[in-house]
């Protein structure tokens, strides 16, 4: 990723149960061990803003989401460590995905 330039997001998931209206995630962005961000995400709200090719309720299956966004230009020259956990409306574990994004090169990496 380069600040100040757009980054696509491509992501396949296979979804093995309904997932409804009230699901949420729990992000965790930290630099080294200090966090920088602790917050709570609808995923259907998310999914709406972001005008994804999916919405709530999203059914059993393969799905695959495309986004693009514009980074900040202003962005410090660190590597990121992003945590998230998703849940259900029951508050049973949905997903977790761990990403290490690296802005500390010319290019980044994101992997």
């Amino acid at each position: 990723p380069v600040p100040g330039q757009n980054l696509t997001v491509k992501v396949v998931g296979q979804v093995d149960e309904v997932v409804e209206e009230g699901a949420y995630a729990d992000v965790i962005v930290k630099v080294g061990s200090i966090k920088v961000i602790e917050k709570e995400f609808d995923l259907c709200e998310e999914a709406r803003k972001a005008e994804v090719n999916i919405s709530c309720p999203a059914d059993k299956g393969e799905h695959n989401v495309v986004h693009t966004v514009t980074l900040p230009k202003p962005i410090p020259k660190v590597k990121f460590f992003v945590n998230i956990h998703g849940y259900t409306v029951e508050d049973d574990p949905l997903m977790c995905l761990d990403l290490w994004i690296d802005f500390r090169t010319p290019k980044g990496k994101l992997w």
